[in-house]
C-alpha cells in the first residue's frame, strides 16, 4: 500500500471543504429566492385585501363629513402600518444579511461588495 504524502492530504482536505461552502453558498442563494419570491407574493396577497377591503369600506360608508373623516381616518391607518411593516422588513433583511456576512466570514469566505 503506497503512502499518501501530507500536502497531498492537506490539498485534498482543503478541496473538499471547498466544495462543501460552495454547496452551501449554493443552498443559500435557492432560500435567497425562495425568500424573495415569498415576499413578492406577500405583497401581492396584501395589496388585493387592502383593496377590497377598501372597496368594502368605501360601499359601507354614506357621504357625508363624517364619512369622509372615516375614509380619512382609514386611508391615513394603512398608510402608517404600511410604512411600520416596511421598516420592520428592511430591518429583518439588514439583520439577515449581517448573520449571511458573519457566517460567510467564519467559513473564511466573503461578499463582494461594491466600491463607493
Amino acid at each position: 500500500m503506497s503512502r499518501v504524502p501530507k500536502h497531498v492530504q492537506a490539498t485534498l482536505a482543503l478541496n473538499s471543504a471547498i466544495e462543501r461552502a460552495e454547496a452551501y453558498a449554493q443552498q443559500m442563494k435557492k432560500g435567497g429566492y425562495i425568500a424573495t419570491w415569498h415576499t413578492k407574493d406577500m405583497q401581492r396577497l396584501a395589496r388585493s385585501q387592502a383593496a377590497a377591503l377598501s372597496d368594502q369600506v368605501s360601499q359601507l360608508l354614506t357621504p357625508g363629513s363624517a364619512a369622509a373623516a372615516r375614509d380619512a381616518g382609514m386611508k391615513t391607518g394603512v398608510e402608517t402600518v404600511k410604512l411600520a411593516r416596511q421598516a420592520r422588513l428592511r430591518e429583518l433583511f439588514a439583520q439577515e444579511a449581517l448573520a449571511y456576512e458573519a457566517e460567510l466570514n467564519a467559513m473564511g469566505l466573503a461578499l463582494v461588495k461594491p466600491r463607493d
